[in-house]
């Protein structure tokens, strides 16, 4: 029998409070221009962003990636990853509209036509990397509506806000979990494909080499795609001169390595996409969110 989550008092103010912050923020950003509201976010990530606990994440992810960076690198990069996240945030009003999508210049179209004519449904691969929420709306404008396994956000008023905001881009929305994955079987089953970012910590998943250390990766990609038969896509968004103007790259599709041994052939394949985001990341580290703890917890201390 399904138990409704009790909460206590305080916590019940905090949600209420934050929800209503919240939707009145996302009222005012929707009213205003496109490139206003992605201005006003920018600025407020690049003044507020350095100052949070989240930043001295940023600044050790950075010193462990790029150990020979001089600090007034590392604190610019950071002051631009808060300008891209602040920016991405202030522009979710605009992406099921398709407003966001025209500011978009799409390369790689020759391997979107590939798909079409290959008739399978696909696995879209990206990682937290420029304004990724831009991602669905482009693959659904080529004809490729992606199904998304998410993990609902704790407030379940906030929750119910970006499914809003979300719904008319996707297929399907199933939260993380046993039923969540059930669900994305069927839709794949159905031929439905399916959009993942595969760049956090999963504590479950396999250890796999990214920027220069074992890193703890989520398998399912390289499971699903094994299991279905079904191509990987890496896709990645940029954001061009730090502004509402975009470069979407869409990768080769390739299918996951199949030798037979199971366990060596998602480790192989975990280890490919790994690298490739590991390329971007290094090319454009400021597009990057750096802001989490991507590797063991006791290299925070």
């Amino acid at each position: 029998m399904k138990t409704t989550r009790k909460l206590p008092l305080s916590k019940k103010i905090v949600y209420a409070t934050q929800t209503a912050i919240i939707y009145a923020l996302y009222s005012f950003h929707k009213a205003l221009p496109l490139d206003v509201s992605s201005s006003i976010g920018g600025w407020v990530g690049r003044v507020l962003g350095p100052g949070m606990k989240a930043s001295r994440y940023a600044r050790r992810n950075l010193e462990m990636a790029f150990p020979e960076m001089p600090r007034h690198e590392i604190e610019r990069i950071i002051g631009e990853v808060w300008n891209n996240l602040g920016r991405t945030v202030c522009e979710l009003p605009f992406i099921a509209s398709g407003e966001l999508s025209t500011r978009a210049t799409v390369v790689g179209q020759e391997h979107i036509e590939y798909l079409k004519r290959l008739g399978k449904p696909a696995l879209f691969i990206s990682a937290h990397f420029g304004n990724w929420e831009l991602l669905p709306q482009i693959a659904k404008e080529n004809g490729f509506p992606l199904t998304l396994i998410y993990r609902p956000v704790n407030n379940l008023k906030l929750d119910k806000l970006l499914l809003k905001i979300r719904e008319p881009i996707y297929k399907g929305m199933f939260p993380k979990g046993a039923r969540g994955a059930v669900n994305l079987m069927r839709a794949i089953a159905e031929g439905n494909s399916v959009a993942m970012l595969v760049d956090q910590k999963m504590n479950s998943g396999i250890e796999v080499p990214f920027l220069g250390r074992p890193t703890m990766t989520a398998p399912a990609v390289a499971e699903l795609a094994l299991k279905y038969e079904i191509p990987i896509v890496l896709a990645y968004v940029e954001r061009l001169e730090g502004k509402a103007k975009f470069k979407v790259t869409v990768c080769k599709p390739f299918f996951a390595s199949n030798t037979g041994n199971r366990k060596a052939d998602v480790y192989e394949t975990m280890c490919l996409i790994n690298r490739e985001i590991e390329n971007w990341i290094r090319d454009n580290p400021e597009m990057w969110f750096w802001v989490h703890r991507r590797w063991s917890k006791e290299l925070y201390l």
